[in-house]
């Protein structure tokens, strides 16, 4: 716990003085799953070559990174990842992974708990195996999925449970909650689906989208505590993304976003180094500096104390960053409803 206060004193000190701090880059977009929301257009790519992807490794170093997050498609796909993963804990960085689990087994991920790798993040959408595989696309995933985490358990390896609940899973995310209570697992969920990256709104069919399941999603996911030093007064000339000040995404063809939830281009690293990028980018500059008194109306809204509002996600549905959607506003009402819940005792 002491441990987790300094690295996220270390994460503050870094937004303050835009140093950046965290790494997300994507390996690949191929994945042998085909999951009904995802964001990505087109699972074929490879993703960069081994020796580029090293290279902005190497970079990253340079500028002091500490936190690398590996993403994809499904990144256990390439056969250079443990490779890729030896190289970036040689130079005493921090790996996060992101993957689906199907294609590990105990080989694999002994060799991830030898290399310390600080967490596995492994994409769970119900415990009911006809649920999950509906969603997948891929009869079987489920078990091939269960099996990578609770091999993870018994091997020591830190497992993070990523559930994104929507219209077709959230009737089963007490659950999902109860295993990973359970068994010691953290659990992540968010309950925003996007469109694909490429314009594609299909993914939001599956978003929920009136308050019952929104109130059902914070019943079954929220921490009451947690939640309760969530609500504050929001401070209008804050910045409305900090994470822009720390923290960077690149893709498989080597583009440069603030975040993969952000998608806005600031650069490719084909073009011009990392460090150029981070340190001369207009664009980015203007997305560090924006806060939420830029936004129109935020000023006069009610619901500042219970508002979770995500540039990127507004920027990715209206093309602006700067738009609070009618789906925020609903979501935060829901927040401030379930404050009251809590504090009459209902829940």
């Amino acid at each position: 716990m002491e441990c987790d206060s300094k690295l996220f004193g270390i994460s503050d000190y870094c937004i303050e003085n835009k140093i950046l701090h965290n790494l997300t880059l994507e390996l690949n977009t191929k994945c042998n799953l085909d999951c009904i929301h995802c964001y990505i257009p087109h699972k074929v790519s490879y993703g960069m070559s081994t020796e580029k992807v090293l290279s902005i490794i190497d970079e990253a170093d340079a500028l002091g990174v500490l936190n690398v997050t590996l993403t994809g498609g499904e990144i256990f796909l390439r056969d250079d990842i443990l490779d890729i993963i030896s190289y970036i804990r040689r130079k005493y960085m921090r790996v996060f992974l992101i993957s689906n689990g199907t294609l590990l087994d105990r080989d694999i991920i002994r060799q991830l708990r030898a290399l310390n790798v600080a967490e596995l993040g492994i994409s769970l959408y119900s415990t009911n195996e006809s649920i999950h595989d509906h969603i997948t696309r891929r009869t079987g995933s489920f078990r091939k999925t269960m099996s990578a985490i609770m091999c993870a358990l018994t091997e020591g390896l830190r497992v993070v449970v990523k559930t994104p609940v929507m219209t077709k899973n959230i009737h089963t995310v007490r659950e999902i909650r109860t295993f990973c209570n359970d068994h010691g697992i953290d659990a992540e969920f968010t309950c925003f689906i996007t469109s694909k990256n490429n314009g594609d709104n299909s993914p939001r069919r599956f978003q929920i989208t009136d308050k019952r399941g929104f109130l059902e999603f914070l019943v079954s996911t929220m921490d009451k505590q947690s939640f309760l030093k969530e609500v504050k007064p929001k401070n209008l000339e804050s910045n409305l993304c900090k994470y822009c000040k720390n923290s960077i995404y690149i893709d498989s063809e080597g583009n440069v976003f603030p975040c993969n939830s952000f998608l806005i281009k600031i650069g490719n690293i084909f073009e011009d180094p990392l460090k150029s990028i981070w340190e001369e980018s207009t664009i980015l500059k203007k997305l560090q500096e924006a806060k939420y008194s830029d936004i129109t109306g935020c000023s006069e809204c009610s619901l500042g104390s219970y508002c979770s509002f995500c540039p990127g996600f507004s920027y990715l549905e209206y093309g602006d960053y700067l738009v609070c959607s009618d789906e925020n506003k609903m979501y935060s009402e829901c927040r401030r409803e379930y404050h009251n819940m809590i504090l009459k005792g209902l829940i």
